[in-house]
């Protein structure tokens, strides 16, 4: 479903990381709609970290191109290698997408790959960490913004 409620189109996706330490991606073209994406990284990452490299490679471009700061609305680390992020628009998922494919893996740079996720939106990441929590009690917190303001505890 997408941010409307209404059906979207299934993503092109992304499988989990291989041993490389790609994603096994089936398209390395970001569907127009998109505005979630996983990131594989290098290192476990605090969540400060992890939104200080995006904003090091990605925030001056959302500054010029979209005139905002964070344009994100969903950040989670479920795991030590991987980042989940929900943009609040698909121009301001495809900037970091484009940008951070460029860079990916490059020496110095934590993120080694991102890829389409396969939840898009706000509420479908909400709803899949909920259903995650259910099966597991030791699920780290995401943090969740409203006009690029922290709301989380």
């Amino acid at each position: 479903f997408d941010r409307l409620g209404g059906i979207s189109e299934r993503p092109k996706g992304c499988r989990m990381p291989t041993s490389s330490g790609k994603f096994a991606s089936e398209n390395l073209v970001l569907s127009s709609s998109a505005t979630a994406l996983l990131f594989k990284l290098s290192r476990k990452m605090t969540e400060a970290e992890f939104i200080e490299t995006l904003h090091s490679f990605c925030g001056p471009i959302w500054q010029m191109q979209l005139g905002v700061r964070k344009p994100y609305d969903f950040i989670h680390l479920p795991w030590s290698k991987l980042a989940v992020v929900n943009f609040t628009s698909p121009k301001a998922c495809g900037v970091c997408f484009e940008v951070l494919k460029l860079v990916a893996g490059r020496p110095g740079v934590c993120v080694t790959d991102v890829c389409e996720a396969l939840q898009q939106g706000l509420a479908p990441n909400l709803a899949h960490f909920c259903a995650k929590c259910q099966q597991n009690s030791k699920v780290s917190l995401p943090l969740v913004f409203i006009d690029g303001r922290s709301i989380s505890p």
